[in-house]
């Protein structure tokens, strides 16, 4: 039995899918009836939610860094998740208020929390790419290769960024039709068949 994950196709689970191409977590995506993603693991057992099943399979790749968990560094965990939750709680309102405290956390920085892509930089993604309101002002500014025709040059440059990494992509296109197919399978392949081209 393999990983399953149940999701909506209304809502889907970005964040789940990137970070399964990120920490190769091999996860079958099963669209179907659920309100909420759900988890199913071939040990049997069943996890339900966003961020649960995000930091559960980033803790299952610690090396990769997408959610600190030693206590060594409690700031940088904390941290990642005081912006999941703003991401969560605030950032999903839709408004411009909260861009701007996004732009202004990047303005010295190219990741919300830490010097690497984490889950807060994840879950701000995945509720940026469901927002409507921010939706059209990176639609405005798309075209353009400068970003300071926006109202948020810094939270558009790292939205910008975070698009053009091709794990995000690929979880993207993971959620989006076609048959289930492992999270990882793709990205193996893919570097097994770049290394043969290159030798």
């Amino acid at each position: 039995m393999s990983n399953k994950l149940l999701f909506s196709k209304a809502k889907p689970p970005l964040a789940i899918a990137a970070a399964c191409q990120l920490c190769k977590f091999n996860a079958m995506f099963v669209p179907s009836g659920v309100s909420s993603p759900e988890l199913r693991l071939s040990s049997g057992d069943l996890l339900k939610g966003e961020g649960t099943i995000a930091r559960y399979i980033s803790r299952n790749a610690p090396s990769v860094g997408l959610y600190v968990t030693h206590s060594a560094d409690a700031l940088a965990a904390a941290e990642v998740d005081q912006w999941i939750e703003f991401a969560e709680k605030e950032l999903s309102a839709d408004t411009e208020a909260t861009f701007t405290v996004l732009d202004a956390q990047l303005a010295l920085r190219a990741y919300l929390a830490g010097r690497c892509i984490s889950l807060a930089d994840l879950t701000a993604w995945q509720v940026l790419k469901r927002s409507p309101t921010f939706t059209a002002e990176y639609d405005r500014v798309a075209t353009s290769s400068f970003t300071a025709d926006s109202k948020f040059p810094r939270l558009v440059r790292w939205f910008r960024f975070l698009e053009t990494i091709p794990e995000l992509q690929k979880g993207v296109q993971a959620l989006s039709g076609g048959p289930p197919r492992p999270a990882a399978a793709s990205t193996e392949a893919e570097s097994s068949k770049a290394s043969s081209q290159g030798s």
